[in-house]
């Protein structure tokens, strides 16, 4: 059974995640090689590659803006505990201000509404406090700091379903 879009309107109600398709894969992938949206460097040139996929262990989402692709949300299963799912935006640009905020939040109600979990989470930068606000905002609390591989310092955020 096809899943249906869910819903990220921005004021002209065009923003949505539609998805992943097979046929999606090569111009996702190909945006999403850019080295300026690799999550994380390993190496110099050498970033994580991202899990383009719709299965048990992966939603991966094209963001639209009207026709225009602007990138993906991805929500990715924890091998250890299988009610918790991370999540990121990838985006590419914005159409507006605010489409990384509507991707998640629309994320996290499909996490919780749809795929029943207990927990979500997901780590930004140590430098990128607009996410680190926004993220507050909606609930979650920073549970820790780390380093990422390559060592960039980021903090890790976690919201329960009860919260």
């Amino acid at each position: 059974m096809a899943q249906p879009a869910i819903s990220a309107v921005d004021d002209d109600g065009a923003l949505s995640l539609r998805p992943f398709r097979e046929a999606d894969r090569a111009p996702l992938q190909a945006l999403l090689d850019n080295p300026r949206l690799y999550r994380r460097r390993f190496v110099e040139g050498v970033g994580e590659n991202h899990p383009l996929a719709w299965d048990g262990e992966h939603r991966t989402f094209v963001v639209r803006h009207g026709a225009d692709v602007l990138g993906v949300a991805e929500l990715v299963r924890d091998e250890e505990e299988p009610d918790t799912w991370s999540f990121a935006v990838i985006l590419d640009r914005h159409a507006h201000q605010g489409d990384g905020g509507r991707c998640a939040t629309a994320l996290v109600d499909y996490a919780f509404q749809v795929l029943d979990a207990e927990q979500i989470w997901f780590w930004v930068r140590r430098d990128n406090i607009a996410v680190q606000r926004f993220g507050a905002r909606l609930g979650f609390e920073c549970m820790c700091s780390m380093k990422m591989p390559g060592g960039e310092p980021c903090e890790m955020f976690e919201l329960d379903g009860d919260r």
